[in-house]
């Protein structure tokens, strides 16, 4: 049986360091989204791109 080489063993450790990162919690899309422009905003976005129409509507509000 042949050994691998150190070179590839580092490759393939940092490669499954790197997944181990992608795997820790974080907000999801939706999440990051949300708190970046407000749930309201978020959800007239969601809405158009799921319904596929630039009908879906913010409720109008007076500036304080």
């Amino acid at each position: 049986m042949q050994k691998g080489s150190p070179l590839a063993t580092d490759r393939l450790l940092s490669d499954l360091a790197a997944v181990g990162r992608m795997q820790q919690e974080r907000p999801t899309a939706a999440e990051r989204l949300e708190a970046l422009l407000g749930a309201e905003l978020a959800g007239v976005l969601r809405t158009a791109h799921r319904d596929g129409s630039a009908t879906a509507a913010l409720t109008p509000r007076r500036a304080a």
